[in-house]
């Protein structure tokens, strides 16, 4: 008992971790300690451990598994509410999806119009923008076959983009700072509303346990936290 309090019966050598700090992993690269000597080590107890390890090989990081790890996900059965609420998601997603595609560089155009307010060319541009939006609340009004549960939320998400739109056009013809500064106001206050409108669709989605996919144009209306 004496022996084994003084010196413990046995050694431990740890595992080698990769000394490259190159990470060959999909996943994102992880910092890796990296020495330039090898830090050795005593050889106690029973057994014949090596006499000397690299620093690195102690890495806490060589315990974390690197890369993307696969499941499996089993497909959902969805009852007729769902399916229905599913389909309809995923036909105003990709219109919504269609329209972001084509306007991502909206927030560069209102950059560049408040740069510069008196460019007619870049108010022109505003404008233009404005009016597309306006044009897609038109058409997400005219689409058919809306769920009855969903209907008034979708008439308040169309009503919000030709808000937005509206607004967005009045910014253009502002001439004084204070019709600027009104119409910045109004624009605001619009943006705000689209918001609640569309995080209120996103919520009837999850009550009603609707999910998507991440390949389903209604994967839009899942908010992932990894990304919050």
């Amino acid at each position: 008992m004496q022996s084994v309090a003084e010196q413990a019966p046995f050694s431990y050598a740890a595992p080698f971790a990769p000394s490259s700090a190159q990470d060959t992993g999909t996943g994102p690269a992880m910092p890796v300690p990296v020495a330039s000597e090898p830090t050795p080590v005593p050889q106690t107890g029973i057994g014949s451990a090596p006499t000397s390890v690299a620093a690195d090989a102690f890495d806490p990081y060589s315990f974390i598994p690197r890369g993307i790890i696969s499941i499996s996900i089993p497909s959902t059965k969805r009852d007729a509410g769902q399916q229905e609420l599913f389909g309809y998601g995923n036909r105003i997603g990709a219109e919504i999806r269609s329209f972001e595609s084509a306007h991502s560089d909206v927030v560069q155009i209102l950059k560049g119009f408040f740069d510069d307010r008196t460019n007619r060319t870049k108010a022109a541009g505003v404008i233009a923008a404005g009016n597309d939006y306006e044009a897609l609340g038109d058409r997400l009004a005219a689409m058919d076959s809306i769920p009855a549960e969903v209907s008034a939320l979708h008439a308040a998400l169309a009503e919000s983009y030709r808000a937005v739109g509206k607004n967005m056009v009045a910014l253009a013809y502002a001439t004084t700072d204070k019709e600027t500064a009104d119409a910045v106001l109004a624009y605001d206050k619009t943006a705000d509303e689209f918001t609640k409108n569309f995080v209120s669709l996103v919520d009837l989605f999850s009550a009603r346990g609707v999910k998507f996919s991440s390949i389903d144009s209604g994967s839009m209306f899942t908010f992932n936290p990894a990304g919050l």
